[in-house]
């Protein structure tokens, strides 16, 4: 009776292992938070918006945009608290982000800025989608090539998608 005992107790605490590791994040997986990639933006499934995005682990970012043509070569970049908006020969610095709070760059900024940072790896869990992190208190779900490099991210509740082309590491 003990035998069968410790075989069902053994079995039950694999089971329950088993199930825990699906929702955990690999730790062992490194995420690539040092890139440039070209990028693909979508807004409520219909609007495209395409560019290149350049991030360093350090929060330097850089977005430029390639299309559509009344944003082509507007460049928003990101660093030590100084943000910049240029277009052909304009600059403008600011001290404060010039996007509010609810605008998809944001987002895409809050993102990566919250996965580059190595406490908050703890909070990656994996999901349906792939995986799944909350930053600024908005669910993120993102995928990851075999390199740990960032293929897509999206953020449902507001019908926001990203996806990476042709990574420069």
């Amino acid at each position: 009776m003990k035998k069968y005992f410790f075989m069902f107790i053994g079995f039950l605490m694999a089971a329950l292992m088993a199930g825990c590791e699906k929702n955990i994040f690999n730790k062992n997986q490194e995420i690539v938070t040092n890139f440039e990639s070209k990028i693909k933006i979508s807004l409520d499934g219909q609007d495209d918006y395409i560019g290149t995005l350049v991030h360093t682990p350090e929060g330097v970012t850089t977005l430029t945009f390639s299309s559509p043509e009344n944003l082509k070569g507007l460049s928003y970049s990101v660093a030590g608290g100084k943000y910049e908006l240029s277009k052909n020969s304009l600059v403008a610095e600011y001290n404060m982000m010039p996007f509010q709070k609810n605008s998809y760059v944001f987002y895409i900024l809050s993102f990566l800025d919250c996965v580059s940072n190595a406490e908050n790896q703890s909070k990656i869990t994996k999901n349906k989608e792939g995986l799944g992190i909350v930053c600024e208190n908005e669910k993120f779900n993102f995928t990851l090539d075999e390199n740990g490099r960032i293929t897509n991210i999206c953020m449902p509740s507001k019908n926001l998608n990203l996806e990476f082309t042709e990574h420069k590491c």
